[in-house]
C-alpha cells in the first residue's frame, strides 16, 4: 500500500488498461488517457476529475471517492457491486452503470443529458429542464424524466412515468355516452408518447358533420376543413377528458405553449374542461392548429412529466362542391 501526498495527474496516449490499486492519493487525480480503459482501486481523498478515457469506460471499485465527469468525447462509467460512492457529478453527456448493492451517500448530479442503469434505487438530481433516461436494466427500455433541480428517487421515477405512459392507452378505454360530432377515442394509435387520429375514411362522416354545422347561423358558412377540424378536436377534447377521468389518474395538469391548464371539476364541457388560470380552455386554444402536430407536456400529482403529441391524418375533402361525398 502506497500513500502519494498532493495532487496527481495520469495523461498520455497509453491503450489498454490503467489499473490503480494499493494506493492513497492525498490530493486530487486528474485523468486524461483517450487510449485506456481506467479501473480505479485507488482511494482519493480529494476529487477524481475524468477528463478522458477510452471507449468511455471509467471503473470505479473503491469506496468513498469524490468524482466529477468531464469527459467530452462520451463516457460510461460503472459502479462495482457494494461500492459505496462518496458523489458523483456528470458535467457531460455519462451512461452511469450502477452494480447491484452500489450506494451513493449523495445525489448523483446531473448536469448534461446523461442515462442512468440501476436495478436499486438511487438519488438522483438533474438540473433544471436535463433529461436523464433512467433504465432499471441495460435491455430496459427506460423512461426520461426532464429536471428540475431537485433530487428525485429513480426507481420511484420509473414507476411514475411508466404510469403515465400506460395511462396514454388506458384512457382510450374510457367509456362517453354516443355522440355523433367525432370519432371514438378507442380508434386511436399510440405509439410511444405518440397518439395519431386517423381521418382518412372519414369523409362521409365529416360531410355530415359539415351538413349538420350548416344549420348554426354562426358556422353556416365555414368551409368543410373547418367541420373536419371541429371533428377532430372533438376527438382529442374526449382524450383528453379521458387522460384526467380515467381510474386511478394522477394527472394533475397539462401544459400546452408554455401555459399551464388544470381540470375545471365543476365544468360542464362533454370532453374536456381543462383551463388555464383565466378559465381559457385548452381546445379553445389548439383549435386554430389542428392541422400540424400538437405537443403536450403531462404532467402528474408529484411533478412527474411526460412530453405528447397528437396528430390527424386528414382524408381528401373537397370544399367547392355542396356537397364532398358527391
Amino acid at each position: 500500500m502506497r500513500t502519494i501526498d498532493g495532487n496527481v495527474t495520469i495523461t498520455g496516449d497509453t491503450s489498454g488498461d490503467i489499473d490503480l490499486r494499493n494506493l492513497t492519493i492525498t490530493g486530487n487525480l486528474t485523468v486524461n488517457t483517450p487510449n485506456a480503459t481506467v479501473n480505479n482501486s485507488a482511494t482519493v481523498n480529494g476529487t477524481i476529475d475524468i477528463q478522458d478515457v477510452k471507449d468511455g469506460t471509467w471503473n470505479e471499485r473503491t469506496n468513498g471517492n469524490t468524482i466529477v465527469v468531464n469527459d467530452t468525447t462520451g463516457i460510461r462509467v460503472v459502479i462495482s457491486e457494494n461500492i459505496k460512492v462518496n458523489s458523483l457529478t456528470l458535467n457531460q453527456p455519462t451512461t452511469l452503470e450502477v452494480s447491484s448493492g452500489a450506494t451513493f451517500e449523495k445525489p448523483v448530479v446531473v448536469v448534461k443529458p446523461s442515462t442512468i442503469v440501476s436495478s436499486q434505487s438511487i438519488q438522483v438530481q438533474p438540473g433544471q429542464d436535463v433529461e436523464v433516461t433512467l433504465k432499471s436494466s441495460k435491455e430496459d427500455e427506460g423512461v426520461v424524466v426532464s429536471g428540475s433541480g431537485d433530487a428525485i428517487d429513480s426507481s420511484e421515477a420509473i414507476a411514475k412515468l411508466k404510469e403515465l405512459t400506460d395511462l396514454l392507452t388506458e384512457a382510450k378505454k374510457f367509456n362517453y355516452d354516443p355522440t355523433l360530432d367525432f370519432k371514438s377515442i378507442s380508434t386511436l394509435s399510440v405509439s410511444e408518447k405518440a397518439i395519431t387520429l386517423d381521418l382518412t375514411e372519414d369523409v362521409v362522416a365529416i360531410s355530415n358533420y359539415w351538413e349538420a354545422l350548416k344549420k348554426n347561423e354562426a358556422t353556416k358558412d365555414e368551409p368543410v376543413e373547418y367541420a373536419a377540424g371541429r371533428y377532430a378536436l372533438n376527438t382529442l377534447a374526449r382524450y383528453m377528458g379521458a387522460l384526467k377521468s380515467t381510474k386511478d389518474s394522477s394527472i394533475e395538469e397539462i401544459v400546452y405553449s408554455g401555459v399551464s391548464y388544470t381540470w375545471d371539476v365543476d365544468g360542464t364541457l362533454k370532453g374536456s374542461n381543462w383551463k388555464d388560470e383565466e378559465g381559457t380552455t385548452l381546445m379553445s386554444v389548439v383549435f386554430p392548429k389542428i392541422e400540424q402536430p400538437l405537443e403536450f407536456k403531462l404532467v402528474d400529482d408529484q411533478g412527474f412529466e411526460i412530453d405528447i403529441t397528437f396528430n390527424v391524418e386528414w382524408p381528401e375533402l373537397t370544399s367547392n362542391t355542396e356537397n364532398p361525398t358527391n
